[in-house]
């Protein structure tokens, strides 16, 4: 329990807790669909790979989770989740091999040529994972321009499911095939919603909390908060909700999103506002606060004023440490619900084990 002084409250420390106040997280805006185009930053996707649960289980259709999609679960086979594993036509195998080996030089070449070749003729589900294949193969060349027009060609190609999931059904086969085309063309899906959160997320982080470059007196620090802290926050936060929104597409997928990816983006969402306040506890603080010792000319402690103001911080960042909690808690909902586990999970559940919720006040 923090020590409260009965004089904690010294002029400053009285000035600076309004200008925390501008601190405080407003509330997550309704998820809106996000544009295809996605800003140039360098991101990194790798396929998540999954783990444990039977395959062709059955996801429950009436869910009381609040992350599961408000459609009807089919029975869905999801391994293999990575599309160099079932990229669905033979013409594809030795691209998506060259691709699950790094070989990305040779990959793009391949698959440059192919796709023209596919053309229309192709099965939905095999244009959808060429497209993503030679996106993936554009991302670790850090073409990210050319990478999100194939990503941008696979979310078109989604964008009416329904339509596409009869255009799939039409094709015929047994339940497996038509089960293994519906769950490749998700996972292409899915990786192309995925695509496009992350130059979200990362321009968001681009934006860095500015440096503290003043004489380190009380009315320095406190124009530092009010002038430069607050407003670089409220563009973070608002370029952090456009990315959550783009990263909640993953999970709106219909008829049902993969597993894999939904903890792949609830994770990322989590580390994203995570980030953030590791950002904002570093907030800088008048050079007389630091150290042991009382504050010079009064009897106050430098530990209690620090503890009373990182209170207060604490206290106004609290909605975005709830963003956070309720990301990675959705995250570990999804690995119970399907039983599936994926680096993304145990990031998740590693997360909410070092970061307990309060205790509920009676």
């Amino acid at each position: 329990m923090m020590k409260k002084h009965p004089r904690i409250r010294t002029p400053w420390l009285t000035s600076a807790l309004p200008a925390l106040a501008l601190l405080a997280g407003c509330p997550p805006s309704e998820p809106a669909t996000s544009p295809d185009t996605a800003a140039t930053a360098q991101v990194a996707i790798p396929p998540p790979a999954e783990t444990g649960g039977p395959a062709g289980e059955a996801a429950p259709a009436n869910s009381t989770s609040p992350a599961a999609p408000e459609v009807e679960a089919p029975k869905m086979e999801w391994a293999p989740a990575d599309l160099t594993s079932s990229p669905g036509d033979s013409r594809l195998e030795p691209a998506a091999e060259l691709v699950k080996k790094g070989d990305h030089a040779n990959a793009k070449a391949a698959l440059t040529k192919l796709i023209p070749e596919l053309g229309t003729a192709a099965s939905l589900d095999v244009r959808m994972a060429a497209h993503t294949l030679l996106g993936r193969t554009l991302v670790a060349q850090r073409d990210l321009k050319a990478a999100a027009e194939h990503y941008a060609t696979v979310r078109g190609l989604w964008r009416d499911p329904k339509a596409a999931t009869a255009e799939l059904a039409a094709l015929g086969g047994d339940d497996k095939a038509q089960l293994a085309r519906t769950a490749r063309a998700l996972n292409a899906a899915a990786e192309a919603l995925f695509f496009e959160a992350e130059q979200r997320r990362l321009l968001a982080e681009k934006e860095k909390m500015p440096a503290y470059t003043g004489s380190g007196t009380s009315e320095s620090v406190l124009k530092y908060v009010n002038k430069q802290i607050a407003p670089w926050l409220k563009t973070r936060r608002a370029l952090a909700d456009e990315a959550e929104k783009a990263y909640t597409s993953v999970l709106r997928l219909e008829p049902i999103p993969p597993p894999a990816w939904v903890m792949a983006s609830a994770e990322r969402v989590g580390r994203m506002w995570s980030s953030l306040m590791s950002e904002l506890r570093g907030v800088a603080i008048p050079d007389n606060w630091k150290g042991k010792g009382t504050i010079p000319g009064t009897d106050i402690s430098r530990e209690d004023v620090r503890n009373e103001f990182y209170s207060s911080l604490e206290t106004a960042i609290s909605p975005d440490i709830e963003r956070a909690r309720a990301a990675f808690q959705k995250c570990q909902d999804y690995s119970k619900k399907y039983r599936v586990q994926s680096d993304a999970s145990r990031s998740c559940d590693d997360w909410l084990a070092k970061n307990p919720a309060p205790a509920a006040t009676p």
